[in-house]
């Protein structure tokens, strides 16, 4: 390898690095201005939406990333506080019935119960899917954009098991290396890899899209 290319190979290296600490500093940010539980949908819809306006850029323009950071992270507070709560609502009241459901006797609350698993597993990825859909699509209301992560979600099932898997591998490994590497790069690494099955989804270039022609 010469010089130049090891060169080249560390700069790409470090700015890559850089990218996932801002990326992971921003949704960070995010979380914690939001009060906790009470802005998952901002945390997550800031670091959509800088990425987005970032993803076609050479890492010299996404080294700017905090420039936008501020006018991001103070827009529409009040819609993405409405969508967490109504998330946060609804995840209670399935958990409740999940808990419920455990406790009981017989084969129907069993079946009810890994009926409520498989629910909640499609809720929790169609949250993410509506995040990401709020920044791709704004003139959608709240109810259509919901429709749409659901069907998304349901549709591409293949994929997002697959995203869901390879996410739980990478903090396996990241918690094995160090605990502080799961605050400080993993979120930057989650929404790359979310933006990047996402926007395949959204293109009809899935996998589940590949597989069953899905029209």
């Amino acid at each position: 390898m010469t010089k130049n290319k090891l060169k080249n190979l560390l700069r790409t290296a470090f700015e890559k690095l850089y990218y996932y600490l801002a990326i992971s500093v921003v949704f960070d940010l995010s979380f914690l201005c939001g009060l906790g539980i009470f802005s998952f949908a901002t945390s997550h819809i800031v670091a959509f939406n800088i990425y987005n306006k970032l993803a076609n850029e050479r890492y010299k323009e996404k080294v700017k990333i905090f420039k936008i950071l501020k006018e991001n992270l103070l827009s529409n507070l009040k819609e993405n506080y409405k969508m967490s709560l109504i998330y946060i609502l609804l995840l209670i009241i399935i958990s409740l019935d999940i808990f419920y459901f455990s406790a009981a006797n017989g084969t129907l609350y069993k079946t009810l119960f890994y009926i409520f698993i498989i629910l909640i597993f499609v809720i929790l990825n169609a949250m993410i899917m509506s995040f990401f859909i709020k920044i791709m699509y704004p003139s959608l209301n709240l109810k259509e954009n919901i429709q749409n992560s659901i069907s998304l979600i349901v549709v591409n099932i293949v994929d997002i098991l697959l995203l869901d898997i390879l996410i739980g591998i990478t903090t396996y490994f990241l918690n094995k290396i160090s605990f502080i590497l799961l605050i400080l790069v993993f979120p930057g690494i989650y929404i790359e890899l979310t933006y990047y099955v996402y926007k395949k989804i959204l293109e009809k270039k899935s996998i589940s899209y590949l597989l069953f022609n899905i029209n």
